[in-house]
């Protein structure tokens, strides 16, 4: 009764030929509605419209939008798409310039050299050129890479006057030290349910192992405090083993048993005695080395992004941030920001949205459907976790 037009919906597929063959599709759906309507004029029109449709990827889609708007971006009119080997060796150059420009601004013991030595050591830089393209290419298919990057450095900051066990190198640690307690619980109840019978003098004392240690992995899972942690693990003692009368064999058997998870809590003191001042020390050189390498990538990307505007260049990775720059502003975070006027525009245009393959969305192209939505309630989503493979680009399944 309220036929819609083929171009108020955005479809978006993962491939250019899923692509062309959802518009064939179409069309010939059409074709066959119009044999048995040739005057319906709403058909009619959907067939000149076809060609117009906006069923594409998603990155035809935002290099369409590109194009459309490219003087709100600053690009020039006749600007193309680099491929992968002419945007390697650009970026390659501009990195070494930018590297080689803060090389000529630090002094001897700047954070600069210091950071350069811990990545690379002392011979050359390699290892840190390294890390820079490491990193550049980690955050890149965040919507706003370097405000990730500059969180990640602020946040570094803040962990190093927090509770160890909050951090996550102290959740990991933390993780780890109740695996060997769980582990040390099992060998105990082991123990106790293979005793043999003429050890069952020592039943008392087993069993009395077991409940110190689950009491132990009680205290470490529910308590988010080092020193109260710490102070628990130092003065864990397993009880003397007593003189009973038993036969050499068994008695020997069960002592050796006992003895390894006995070791434990030594075991854990080892490197648990001294995690506070190490993990605070850490976070605290952590961060000045985060912060460095902040600064050198803002360098570079102005840098990158000028030089491509310079040659008449885009690369595949700008094509979704230029999208990006189009439809939000005000970005604090995922779920805080503003639609464009464009954006709006689009929004009011798309009555409703369905894109393919969603597995394989990063986060950037999810906020780019997000923003060309109507408050997220006109998106349809198909997409199977299973059969994500493009987790390597950044993919993100569990969008």
């Amino acid at each position: 009764q309220n036929p819609s037009n083929i171009d108020d919906f955005l479809i978006v597929t993962f491939t250019n030929a899923a692509a062309l063959e959802m518009k064939q599709k179409i069309s010939e759906a059409i074709y066959k509605k119009l044999i048995d309507r040739p005057r319906d004029k709403h058909l009619q029109s959907q067939l000149a419209r076809i060609g117009r449709a906006n069923i594409d990827t998603v990155h035809g889609f935002c290099f369409n939008l590109i194009k459309k708007h490219f003087d709100k971006l600053g690009l020039p009119t006749n600007f193309k798409i680099a491929d992968e080997n002419e945007t390697a060796i650009i970026f390659d150059e501009v990195l070494l310039n930018v590297v080689e420009n803060w090389y000529e601004k630090s002094g001897e013991d700047s954070i600069f050299l210091k950071t350069v030595e811990q990545f690379s050591g002392t011979k050359n830089d390699k290892g840190f050129i390294d890390t820079l393209k490491k990193i550049w290419w980690s955050i890149i298919s965040q919507p706003y890479p370097l405000k990730s990057l500059k969180k990640y450095a602020d946040d570094l900051s803040s962990y190093s006057s927090m509770d160890p066990l909050l951090t996550p190198h102290g959740k990991i640690i933390k993780d780890y030290i109740l695996d060997s307690l769980t582990n040390a619980a099992e060998l105990s109840r082991s123990l106790c349910e293979k005793l043999p019978q003429e050890g069952e003098v020592f039943k008392d004392l087993l069993y009395c192992d077991n409940r110190k240690i689950t009491e132990l992995i009680n205290i470490v899972k529910n308590t988010n405090s080092y020193d109260i942690v710490a102070d628990y693990i130092k003065n864990f003692k397993f009880d003397r083993f007593p003189t009973k009368k038993c036969e050499k064999d068994i008695k020997e058997y069960i002592k050796n048993e006992r003895e390894k998870y006995r070791t434990v809590n030594k075991d854990i003191l080892s490197f648990f005695d001294t995690l506070k001042v190490d993990i605070q020390a850490d976070y605290t050189q952590m961060q000045e080395y985060a912060h460095l390498i902040y600064e050198v990538l803002s360098d570079f990307s102005k840098a990158f992004a000028k030089e491509k505007i310079n040659r008449g260049l885009i690369d595949f990775n700008d094509i979704e941030h230029f999208a990006l720059r189009l439809l939000v502003k005000n970005y604090i975070n995922e779920d805080t920001y503003e639609k464009s006027d464009i954006a709006k525009e689009l929004s009011l245009q798309f009555k409703e949205i369905y894109v393919d393959e969603y597995q394989d969305t990063n986060v950037i192209q999810d906020l780019i459907f997000r923003a060309l939505s109507r408050d997220e309630i006109n998106i349809f989503m198909v997409g199977d976790i299973k059969q994500s493979i493009y987790r390597f680009r950044e993919a993100c399944p569990d969008i």
